[in-house]
């Protein structure tokens, strides 16, 4: 198995830990960023996952970057070359997918949580997909072992069900049952903590049809414990470190 999974006492359930936008946090910002740097971070944590997001560019290059605009310009109506020089805040220039994969093709220690994101449905959305996809194959990571895809683009998810068959594909949102999900071959769902607190029932439905859990907590660590008895199988945050310590403090947990 992958990495950090960090196991219930006397249950046969994991919980799993993903970075969100890979944890490394600048220095000066405090704000963890989609960066190489980022997912060196993950990977030497030995957390489960570290997500990204990734844009498509007029050009068809594939920019790794958590908003739909890098200071003030929107990635899907701009080339490339008017992004590049918009440096990270740690001096790096804004990564594509293939420096992403290059990275995490050094070590098996991360899965990548590639979140397809952009604006509208439309054939550039299925377009990214499909590119993401060969990215992958190119890289020769191609592995469900090695990347899951979210998307909250219900027809990107239903896309990439069947162009990436055996790949977890979870859809991002907060108010669709995991019933009508299941039906549309969706394996799992990665909700905003609300959702759950709103539907905790969820939880054990989604478990019956066979699909993971993942809960976007952030940083919350009584929202984090609270996940944690719910049963989500994963937690999403900027502060992979505290998962760590809740489960490894908690009495009832064990590594």
């Amino acid at each position: 198995m992958l990495l950090e999974t960090l196991m219930l006492a006397g249950q046969e359930r994991t919980v799993k830990i993903c970075a969100h936008r890979g944890y490394w946090k600048n220095e000066m910002t405090r704000k963890s960023e989609n960066s190489i740097a980022s997912l060196k971070c993950a990977q030497k944590e030995r957390f489960w996952g570290s997500e990204i997001d990734v844009h498509l560019t007029t050009d068809n290059v594939i920019v790794v970057n958590h908003d739909r605009t890098i200071d003030g310009i929107t990635i899907r109506e701009n080339p490339y070359s008017a992004i590049k020089g918009h440096k990270l805040p740690n001096g790096e220039e804004r990564p594509t997918l293939d420096k992403i994969l290059r990275q995490l093709s050094k070590s098996r220690h991360t899965i990548l949580v590639l979140e397809v994101c952009g604006g509208g449905l439309d054939d550039r959305m299925i377009l990214l997909s499909d590119l993401c996809i060969q990215k992958l194959m190119d890289h020769h990571l191609f592995d469900p072992s090695r990347v899951m895809f979210i998307s909250g683009n219900f027809a990107v998810c239903n896309h990439l069900v069947r162009a990436a068959p055996g790949f977890q594909v979870q859809f991002v949102s907060r108010g669709e049952d995991p019933e009508s999900l299941k039906e549309s071959g969706i394996t799992g769902i990665d909700y905003d903590y609300r959702a759950f607190q709103a539907h905790p029932e969820w939880v054990a439905r989604a478990h019956e049809l066979g699909m993971d859990v993942n809960a976007w907590v952030v940083n919350q660590e009584e929202v984090m414990r609270e996940m944690i008895r719910l049963g989500v199988d994963c937690i999403t945050t900027d502060e992979p470190i505290l998962v760590r310590h809740i489960l490894k403090d908690a009495e009832e947990y064990h590594e």
